[in-house]
């Protein structure tokens, strides 16, 4: 499976897929779990101590684990809705912009299209959001390498600008299968990263003045912070965001029936995972975090130092090899409609030697011209907290908290095979997706204005800066 085949879907012609498509099974039980477990950890995991902090020392943990509980809930949710779907429309798979375009169909047929394109578009700005994260990211973290191992002080933001090169080149990478290779070492240098952050966090709770410093810190620290919950909802959404992964997996399954229990049990080591690494962050650090901890690995010791150097240039090297593979979502969505705008199938009538030359050429430079819209936004809003924060309650919130249960409800709602009915009644089932929806909700609304308000305010204050 493809780490593209998550989010995207390209069937926003009406067609829909026919009973051959992706039937490719061969995905064992453990390996979907270990595909979660990799969709779910990334930038959104560094930035959860900050999340910690803006929700409170309780508030926090508590937040991460019940947010963690409905965004799992709603990624079975739609496993649930795209089963009953194939089955009612004798249809093979489908993906999450597919499932819509059906599930609308049912109710309002006219509008199936509408559906899919409006889950298209936030699955866009999602990947476009993941992609300005991480030019943010590459930046702050190889400015600290440079500043602390060479004393060179270069601004974050030439830093994204210096990236922006290579990135363009890789861009032009048309075949995932290529990046393989880059993927997994990626996968190496994440897991080293993961390993040495933890240990510094364990270090500075246990041990002499810094232990100390912790254990004061728990008596200190705000258990709630009513005023930055807000922004603690959408780095947590972020987090979380790895809803996309649900239908392409089972849909990859040997036995697609074990999702929903295996599913539960990658998240709920997903949960945990992120409840202990946020709140330990927390504890070690206490209000100085920063938007990804990576940023607040210091260490005088020679041997820590070249660690914690390491850590930030091998979680930059993933995060740049993730880019590509994020980037090639959206591309996989918008090329075809450049295609169309630009009447390139028409190109070989016209020019009959030059024509993939030409295609190619075009296909570049939009490539070219839309990484460099991401490098200039995250250049504009270098703060990787308030960004993250930003990107998941606009995008992410929509994606895992609100379409979901309006999905389960108009599926579900003439059916009486739903197993849920036998536990509770239809009004109950019925409340609980509304109340979801209202969270998710409540959560854009507030969620985006404070992530909005506080990268204006650091705009006006001249105080946006790296961090």
């Amino acid at each position: 499976m493809s780490e593209a085949e998550p989010l995207l879907g390209s069937h926003l012609n009406g067609d829909l897929p026919n009973h051959d498509k992706r039937s490719d099974h061969n995905t064992t039980d453990l390996q979907t779990i270990m595909h979660i477990l990799k969709a779910n950890v990334g930038t959104g995991l560094l930035a959860l101590p900050q999340a910690v902090m803006n929700a409170g020392l309780i508030a926090g943990p508590l937040g991460l684990v019940v947010l963690g509980i409905i965004a799992s809930h709603c990624m079975m949710v739609l496993a649930d809705c795209s089963r009953a779907l194939c089955q009612r429309h004798q249809i093979s798979t489908l993906n999450y912009s597919e499932a819509a375009k059906v599930c609308t169909e049912e109710h309002f047929p006219r509008l199936g299209t509408v559906a899919s394109i409006v889950v298209n578009i936030f699955l866009c700005i999602t990947q476009f959001g993941f992609c300005c994260i991480y030019f943010v990211f590459m930046g702050t973290n190889i400015q600290q390498v440079f500043s602390t191992a060479f004393n060179i002080s270069i601004d974050c933001r030439v830093w994204m600008v210096i990236m922006l090169a290579p990135v363009i080149l890789f861009s032009w990478i048309r075949n995932l299968d290529t990046l393989a290779s880059f993927s997994s070492i990626a996968n190496i240098c994440i897991v080293f990263s993961l390993l040495v952050i933890l240990y510094e966090e364990f270090y500075r709770f246990t041990t002499g003045n810094e232990a100390s410093k912790a254990a004061v810190r728990v008596v200190s620290l705000p258990y709630v912070t009513p005023e930055t919950l807000p922004l603690f909802f959408g780095t947590a959404v972020y987090a979380y965001e790895g809803i996309g992964v649900a239908l392409p997996l089972e849909n990859k399954m040997k036995t697609p029936s074990h999702f929903n229990r295996i599913g539960w049990i990658a998240m709920s080591i997903v949960i945990s995972l992120y409840s202990v690494f946020g709140s330990l962050g927390y504890l070690a650090y206490g209000t100085v975090l920063k938007g990804s901890i990576t940023l607040n690995l210091e260490s005088n010791i020679t041997a820590m130092k070249i660690f914690f150097l390491l850590t930030k240039l091998f979680y930059s090297y993933a995060i740049f090899a993730t880019y590509m593979v994020q980037f090639y979502v959206p591309m996989d969505f918008m090329e075809p409609v450049l295609h169309k705008c630009l009447n390139l199938h028409k190109l070989k009538n016209r020019f009959p030697t030059h024509h993939s030359a030409i295609k190619m050429a075009a296909e570049n430079a939009f490539r070219a011209v839309v990484v460099m819209i991401t490098a200039v936004l995250a250049v504009s809003i270098p703060d990787l907290g308030d960004l993250i924060s930003l990107v998941g309650a606009f995008a992410s919130t929509s994606l895992s908290f609100i379409f979901p249960p309006l999905m389960e409800i108009a599926v579900f709602w003439s059916s009486t095979d739903r197993k849920c009915l036998r536990v509770f009644s239809k009004l109950e089932w019925v409340i609980k997706d509304l109340l979801i929806v209202l969270l998710g909700a409540v959560g854009f609304c507030f969620g985006t204005y404070a992530a909005f308000y506080a990268i204006v305010i650091k705009f006006k204050e001249g105080t946006s800066s790296c961090s």
